[in-house]
This record gives C-alpha cells, sequence and structure tokens, in this order.
C-alpha cells in the first residue's frame, strides 16, 4: 500500500477527517512554468512550500476536523 493508500484508510477510520495531498499543488506549478524551469522534485519550488502552508492553514483555521497529509519521505539526505 503506498502512502495515499494509507492516507485513504486513515481516513476511512478517522471521523471527521480530510486528506490533503500537497503534491496536487506540485503537480499545478510543473504545468505552468517554462520548460527549463521544470524541477525533478517539487519540494525544489519554493512555491510548493508556501502554497502548501498557506493551503492548509486556511483549511486549519476554517475546518473542524482532522487534516491528513500524506508525505513520502525518501530522500536520504
Amino acid at each position: 500500500m503506498n502512502y495515499l493508500g494509507i492516507a485513504a484508510e486513515l481516513k476511512l477510520r478517522i471521523a471527521n477527517s480530510f486528506v490533503f495531498d500537497p503534491e496536487n499543488a506540485g503537480e499545478y506549478i510543473s504545468q505552468n512554468v517554462p520548460w527549463g524551469m521544470l524541477n525533478n522534485d517539487f519540494q525544489d519550488y519554493k512555491p510548493w512550500r508556501e502554497i502548501n502552508y498557506a493551503m492548509l492553514k486556511h483549511i486549519d483555521s476554517e475546518y473542524n476536523g482532522k487534516i491528513i497529509v500524506p508525505m513520502t519521505i525518501v530522500e536520504p539526505a
């Protein structure tokens, strides 16, 4: 099971929960920058961090539930 599958399973088990996938912002950025600006990893885009932080802060301020944020940790460095 991958991290999104685990997040979906947690959502089923945690009442009033919501899955926020940070990779959606990365996909958006990747599709809306010139080819020469493309990065291999979403986390290399400064706006990726800013967008996700802003969205999570907004959701947290108005949503009365648990927010599940799936991420993989595969970069040893």
